[in-house]
């Protein structure tokens, strides 16, 4: 078996039928095991992916109850028999050669292949995200390309990792937010050979009603708690790498500023955005020009001047995601 898709569900009744479809319709659809892990769904999901499961024997359904997206995962991974496990989210799905174009130019000895994708917004708008190829061999230079972030998203979809990384890693559940960056990364950090490939077939809908675009909540906090854990494991591996990491780091920091905006003069989170704030200010503006994109260096001095004018530059100039 080449391939073991891992789908998480949890109330996805609307969209399941176009992410099953679209994997079904592939090129190397024989190839495929698809782990459906219903996570505790209360809508028709669960009675849906069976009937699908009657008529398919590529199709494993698994029921458990609600623990969250990352146990969802675990429980896939424990039952993937692929030569290469690859994650799909239930709101998403790929057009068709998506498993042969991630094949098609890479060595056999590579551990993660990365392909692009197609941001797909409420109001029709798809904002396409394409890398030319490459291959990455060394721990150093993966983990250096995962931090500059010119090759790499931070998600774990649209990704193909073999076997033997993929399944020796597990998600981290007590995250709510960012456990998928955090599981990538250590994947990379495990890998010795990456290929990014010319392809972007994957389709990341945008869901207005997910945790990380929805009001400020604290779990969004797990995405500052997660970076500077794999900071630290930068510092501590590959140090020739903290600048670039730091500077990284920089980035989630005005990004949690923003998001603190709407609670930041609670007493539960004042001294937080301050502190942030404070160490956004104090970072030296010649390495951040240095290591950063112009759309993350842009956000950096916007921030410095002010997180809610940052905000109202975001909003006003309809900043698209990535």
């Amino acid at each position: 078996m080449k391939f073991s898709v891992i789908i998480p569900v949890y109330n996805g009744e609307k969209w399941i039928d176009r992410c099953l479809t679209s994997l079904l319709a592939q090129e190397l659809a024989s190839e495929m095991q698809i782990i459906i892990i219903d996570d505790g769904s209360t809508d028709e999901s669960l009675l849906i992916a069976k009937k699908l499961e009657e008529n398919n024997s590529t199709i494993k359904v698994i029921s458990t109850v609600n623990k969250g997206v990352s146990n969802a995962r675990n429980i896939g991974l424990k039952e993937a028999e692929g030569e290469y496990i690859t994650f799909v989210d239930i709101d998403d799905y790929i057009e068709p050669g998506f498993f042969k174009d991630m094949l098609s130019e890479t060595d056999k000895k590579t551990d993660i292949i990365c392909g692009g994708f197609k941001a797909e917004y409420s109001n029709g708008h798809i904002l396409t995200h394409n890398y030319s190829f490459t291959q990455i061999e060394g721990g150093k230079k993966v983990i250096k390309a995962f931090l500059e972030g010119a090759y790499i998203d931070v998600n774990v979809w649209g990704k193909l990792y073999r076997s033997e990384i993929a399944k020796n890693i597990k998600f981290d559940t007590s995250y709510k937010v960012a456990e998928d960056k955090l599981y990538l990364f250590e994947c990379l950090n495990k890998a010795k050979t990456l290929s990014i490939v010319e392809s972007s077939k994957y389709h990341y809908v945008i869901n207005e009603d997910s945790v990380i675009r929805g009001a400020f909540s604290p779990k969004k906090l797990d995405g500052l708690v997660v970076s500077e854990k794999i900071c630290a494991v930068v510092e501590d591996k590959y140090p020739e790498l903290s600048e670039l990491a730091a500077s990284w780091l920089i980035d989630v920091k005005c990004r949690a500023c923003g998001e603190l905006l709407e609670v930041r003069k609670t007493q539960q989170y004042k001294v937080l955005y301050q502190e942030l704030l404070k160490e956004i200010r104090s970072y030296s503006i010649i390495n951040k020009f240095r290591h950063s994109s112009k759309k993350h260096f842009v956000s950096y001095i916007t921030t410095c001047i002010s997180p809610i004018f940052c905000d109202f530059v975001k909003k006003r100039l309809k900043l698209q995601y990535k």
